[in-house]
């Protein structure tokens, strides 16, 4: 039990008062300052946004809008996904203060994480009596993706970080008379690849694309039409999530006079800031790093122990020991259900985040 302290009579009226409006934030934390937030999929809802020049150089050959790029590993630590950055490859004087000489700890462990695959890959086909090299097998396939999903740390992604501005609207995406003096600032962080898919691509497409994507208005959708008896979530907003840039003249027109305000507000929202401010784009120090990934992989190496231990042990001889929270807790996920001929283990979600769908 937690020791009390007991806080002066005094103080409960102004402390109480405070806690009005509260907002409790779930998930893990995504950035260390939270006047740098982090956008999160909006769940059902259509967002409004500005793209801000703030990060725009003017190079020889024009316009380039700068964007923060990392690599990083997406993991799974018991009910916690999070983001940590990728060091491969990071040797000279700049980084020597961090302890790094090239390597990355992450990457390094990821040898035991497809050690663990192969060997539930292998004990799943054996116990179905499929061969886990075919390829057209829909069950060799399903153990495939699940134990995949199961990996408590992924292979290194790479990372793009740029500011937005969220406009709050009304109706067909007018803004709120009140728009004016309540724009959001904030730094999206999603995988490369969905910012391509969803962005990019979007600016590729216009017959006469700009230069850069900054100083733009586009409309993300992220409503979706919910399947009855059910409660619409972040996921499937992501899944069915659009994305169209705002070229309508008439509407352009009555989003002039926010742009002014929308690059002040995101001025201080620059990629120095945001390697400072954003959880998975911090610079770690290496035994830092080394820690937590040894923290990641805890039940991973315990379930590789346990499975190396059954499998060069004759048949029925192993008894697992009841008192042991390690293995009770490893174990807990890996259970070959021969009734219903596959593992009933429980099916985690790949990565985070935030970015994510964030």
């Amino acid at each position: 039990m937690v020791k009390r302290r007991k806080v002066d009579a005094s103080q409960l009226t102004a402390l109480v008062a405070g806690t009005e409006g509260q907002v409790v934030s779930g998930g893990v934390r995504k950035t260390y300052d939270p006047a740098f937030p982090v956008f999160g999929t909006p769940i059902n809802k259509d967002v409004l946004v500005y793209i801000p020049r703030t990060n725009v150089l003017t190079t020889e050959n024009g316009e380039i809008l700068k964007m923060l790029e990392f690599h990083a590993h997406d993991y799974t630590k018991g009910k916690q996904y999070g983001t940590i950055r990728c060091i491969h490859g990071l040797q000279n004087e700049i980084f020597d203060a961090l302890g790094y000489d090239g390597t990355c700890p992450a990457c390094e462990a990821m040898e035991g994480i497809w050690d663990l695959y192969n060997a539930k890959l292998d004990a799943a086909c054996a116990k179905n009596g499929v061969n886990r090299e075919d390829d057209n097998s829909e069950t060799v396939k399903s153990f495939r993706s699940q134990f995949s999903r199961e990996m408590d740390l992924k292979k290194a992604d790479e990372y793009v970080v740029f500011p937005i501005v969220i406009i709050p609207f009304t109706g067909k995406f007018v803004p709120t008379e009140e728009a004016l003096e309540t724009l959001e600032p904030q730094y999206v962080c999603w995988k490369k690849k969905r910012y391509e898919e969803c962005i990019a691509s979007e600016f590729e497409a216009l017959i006469d694309p700009p230069e850069h994507m900054g100083g733009t208005f586009m409309i993300w959708r992220y409503t979706y039409k919910v399947d009855a008896g059910k409660a619409p979530n972040a996921r499937d907003s992501a899944k069915n999530a659009k994305f169209a840039i705002v070229t309508d003249a008439k509407l352009l027109s009555k989003y002039e006079y926010l742009v002014a305000k929308a690059e002040e507000v995101a001025s201080p929202f620059t990629v120095e800031k945001a390697a400072e401010v954003i959880v998975a784009a911090e610079f770690l120090f290496k035994e830092d790093i080394e820690a937590e990934v040894q923290s990641i992989m805890k039940r991973t190496n315990t379930m590789l122990e346990l499975m190396q231990v059954q499998e060069a042990a004759p048949t029925g001889a192993v008894q697992i020991a009841a008192g042991s929270s390690d293995v009770d807790n490893a174990l807990s996920g890996f259970k070959i259900d021969t009734a219903k001929g596959d593992l009933g283990t429980e099916a985690t979600p790949a990565g985070a985040g935030p970015v994510q769908f964030n």
